[in-house]
């Protein structure tokens, strides 16, 4: 980037190529009058985005159903995005936004559901390839500038980063309600701030050119999502804010988000980063961790490391090398404020406590561990030797 001052103004003025302009709204009237009070959608959206503070109002267009939509769609090619209720009518959702690709239409399609029931409905019965977000209305109209932004921002961030080097924060949930809640509280706080940043401008069209410029917020549902992003935009990386529990490999992971942590830490040491659960058992006030020793080996099971895998195999946390152990054996989690241990074996795990109660053979079963004992592998752990593992539950600080 060139360091010639009315050069550099240019560039500034070229962010944000893609701009939502004119909104098509497709739903029933029903739900239509749930977005407002009186009637009046476009002096609604219109308030939202002045109280924002922001000059770049889109206007919007409502119609009852797909068919409708199509043909505005196609006879007026001012619309770039349209947010549709999952069967607003004629055609669901998922048909609308085909319809508009084979039209050669390049219009995202953003779904907002009324209701969490139906949204769920729709999700298991629809493959959302062609939908661009689903989202869920929380009562606020607010959502359609977090609608809007997330759009223009997934759209433009390519371009603006590589411009001018406008800094991204990465946003990782799959969970639709909680996205629907916090992205408008995140995008009003975020405009905010830019705000108070560019109190400073020469003038009116300067302060509107730096406001361009404020952080993107990329939003992702899955572990390959996540890491995709993160390669993408390493050198712009503002932050991180991250669910814990999300999918990954298909599946839901419980450790995604603490992965996905560390290796963003490994990569950009002193990237800020905010893991948010809503579980309990992840919650900051937990500070109890499991100890696990071993011949002289320890390790650590705590809200940031809240499994641990035992066995004869060298990839398991705590290697145990007896020929009684099986390749992966067993396994402990950190779960709602408690230590589980999960027998994998064929040939069961011993849990022997502390407390004087009679040993426990588990097979393929849950325990919940005490406050310390001993766990065999494979063979009773009272007859100690090399498949038994010492564990006891401590306290920061204690």
């Amino acid at each position: 980037m060139t360091g010639v001052p009315g050069v550099a103004y240019q560039a500034f003025q070229n962010l944000q190529p893609f701009r939502v302009q004119d909104i098509l709204l497709v739903s029933s009237l029903y739900d239509a009058f749930t977005l407002q009070e009186d009637g009046r959608l476009n002096e609604l959206i219109l308030g939202e985005f002045l109280e924002l503070s922001l000059h770049h109002t889109p206007g919007l267009t409502h119609v009852a159903s797909g068919a409708e939509a199509l043909r505005l769609a196609q006879a007026e090619r001012r619309f770039n995005l349209i947010i549709t209720a999952p069967r607003p009518g004629d055609m669901d959702a998922v048909q609308l936004a085909r319809e508009v690709r084979r039209a050669g239409l390049d219009v995202p399609v953003v779904v907002l559901a009324f209701d969490n029931n139906e949204r769920k409905d729709f999700i298991a019965r629809h493959d959302l390839s062609d939908i661009e977000r689903v989202f869920l209305w929380q009562g606020t109209a607010r959502i359609l500038v977090a609608i809007v932004k997330s759009v223009e921002d997934r759209r433009n961030a390519a371009h603006d980063t590589r411009l001018v080097g406008v800094p991204v924060v990465l946003v990782v949930e799959d969970n639709i309600r909680y996205y629907s809640s916090f992205l408008p509280v995140i995008y009003t706080e975020m405009i905010g701030q830019s705000q108070r940043l560019i109190s400073e401008g020469l003038n009116l069209s300067h302060k509107l050119v730096r406001m361009r410029a404020r952080p993107k917020i990329l939003l992702a549902t899955t572990f390959e999502e996540a890491w995709a992003l993160f390669d993408e935009y390493r050198p712009y990386l503002l932050g991180m804010i991250s669910d814990v529990e999300f999918p990954r490999g298909g599946e839901l992971s419980r450790e995604a988000g603490f992965d996905l942590a560390r290796m963003a830490r490994a990569e950009v040491p002193d990237l800020p980063i905010l893991l948010q659960s809503s579980r309990a058992e992840f919650a900051a006030g937990d500070e109890r961790f499991l100890k696990l020793s071993r011949e002289g080996s320890t390790f650590i099971i705590d809200n940031a490391t809240p499994s641990a895998r035992l066995g004869r195999d060298k990839s398991n946390d705590v290697v145990v090398t007896s020929h009684f152990a099986s390749r992966f054996h067993a396994r402990i989690h950190k779960r709602g404020g408690g230590f589980f241990l999960t027998d994998q074996s064929s040939n069961g795990t011993y849990l022997l406590a502390d407390d004087g109660a009679a040993e426990v053979l588990l097979q393929r079963e849950e325990a919940v561990l005490g406050e310390r004992g001993w766990i065999g592998l494979g063979m009773s752990a009272s007859r100690h030797g090399d498949h038994v593992v010492r564990y006891r539950i401590e306290r920061e600080g204690g």
